[in-house]
């Protein structure tokens, strides 16, 4: 009789520590996926937010060049900064012909 209460004993003791164990383990396994959505919630983030400053800066870039090149009736084909002139001629830079402009806004 004392044999079988040390195996029930036994038995109740293996029950309750693996329990135990597993409730800890699925603690840890939840607390991995947080940790692993936040990491992901944060990168997305800012890739997002990198994302947007691209835009932007491309939004301004195009602005600045349409900007640029909209002003003058004739450009330098090779883009030189002071190849932009009103009056056909060359360009002060590189010495080649200037070409229409092909963004050209007449001026109000």
């Amino acid at each position: 009789m004392k044999n079988l209460y040390r195996i029930f004993a036994l038995l109740f003791i293996t029950v309750i520590f693996s329990f135990s164990c597993s409730e800890e383990q699925k603690e840890k396994k939840i607390t991995a996926a947080d940790s692993t959505e936040n990491i992901i919630s944060d990168k997305t983030q800012k890739i997002d937010s990198l994302k947007t400053v691209q835009t932007d800066t491309l939004k301004k870039f195009e602005k600045k060049q349409k900007k640029d090149l909209s002003t003058d009736k004739y450009i330098c084909p090779l883009g030189c900064k002071k190849g932009k002139s009103d009056i056909k001629g060359t360009c002060p830079e590189c010495g080649m012909e200037l070409i229409e402009n092909p963004d050209y806004i007449t001026k109000k």
